[in-house]
């Protein structure tokens, strides 16, 4: 490489090695054009538009590489085999997108100070929310986050005992179903909220995964979220039907017919789960930080059939259980 990097106003030493900030997302938003984001719903950091799709293509391609260190000439190198423009790339540097080698620990170490703000607790009930909060866990550790995983019975019992060594004022809880139960989300939503917890619930609810809203003392709750659901989608049969048939008990397998055993087959193709498990990661990496606004009073909505993403208002009823003066709770 020629050390002609000061006409990008830096200056390298041929001996390091450079790396993507760990820190940093990438998403290819069109064929082509990558931009480079903080998180989900942060501004964009940098876009870059390509001439074609085979560059876009071949950028791409180098930045995967850029995950492992490299020196200037193995990115130079790189470039060139791909026909990029080698100080086009190296801009990532000014923006702080491609930091030295030896950034490496320090970034990590500031990730984790940024992110584990708050602790995050995953729960799961059995037979409904493993497959979701392994996918989710997987995810926040790709991105340095732990994640402590709880499974609880599906009739809920000894929910008390499970949390009991859990911090309610430093803690987040995941509360993960692979398929939407208004029961077990109603009935945790009551019992959390009088043990004083703060929580998310992330679920697939018919064609659409619903995540959040981040629940807490004072917040819009999951109820508030069911009672404009119905009222928004209260004439579709489907919706009607089958929210009154799982809303006041749990079925079980052997009783469930075909209600639940339609919502249990219903095939989310692993691309959009795995899309729907990284979406949540990155929105749950939000609120770790400290970030509550990301999810307070909404919830993100994703259309599984056309790929919308729409982050949608949940308002505090005045008629719901956590607004009345006074609250009488039995399970």
């Amino acid at each position: 490489m020629v050390n002609n990097s000061n006409s990008v106003g830096f200056k390298f030493r041929s001996e390091e090695k450079y790396f993507l900030n760990p820190n940093v997302f990438i998403a290819r938003v069109s064929p082509h054009e990558i931009i480079f984001t903080y998180g989900i719903l942060k501004a964009t950091v940098l876009s870059i538009v390509c001439k074609s799709v085979k560059e876009c293509d071949s950028l791409e391609n180098i930045l995967v590489q850029l995950k492992s260190p490299k020196t200037l000439d193995e990115i130079e190198t790189l470039c060139k085999e791909n026909g990029i423009d080698t100080l086009e790339l190296l801009r990532l540097k000014d923006v702080g997108l491609l930091i030295p080698e030896n950034a490496k620990k320090v970034s990590l170490v500031y990730r984790k100070a940024i992110f584990q703000k708050f602790s995050l607790v995953g729960l799961y009930v059995e037979n409904n929310g493993e497959k979701t909060a392994m996918m989710i866990s997987d995810y926040l550790n790709d991105l340095g986050l732990s994640i402590t995983n709880i499974k609880i019975p599906s009739n809920l019992e000894g929910l008390d005992g499970k949390l009991k060594e859990i911090d309610s004022l430093s803690s987040i809880l995941l509360i993960s179903l692979d398929y939407w139960s208004p029961y077990i989300l109603k009935v945790l939503n009551r019992k959390l909220l009088e043990m004083g917890y703060s929580f998310v619930p992330i679920y697939k609810m018919m064609e659409i995964g619903i995540i959040g809203p981040y629940i807490s003392k004072g917040t819009a709750c999951y109820e508030c979220f069911e009672q404009q659901t119905l009222a928004s989608w209260g004439l579709l049969s489907s919706f009607s039907f089958i929210r009154s048939y799982l809303a006041e008990t749990q079925p079980e397998s052997k009783q469930s017919g075909i209600v639940i055993n339609a919502i249990k087959t219903f095939l989310y193709p692993k691309a959009l789960d795995n899309f729907f498990g990284s979406l949540a990661a990155l929105t749950v990496a939000q609120l770790a930080s400290g970030n509550l606004e990301v999810l307070l009073n909404r919830c993100i909505a994703v259309d599984f059939s056309s790929i919308y993403i729409d982050a949608t208002r949940v308002y505090s009823l005045p008629t719901c259980f956590h607004n009345k003066l006074y609250i009488n709770l039995e399970f």
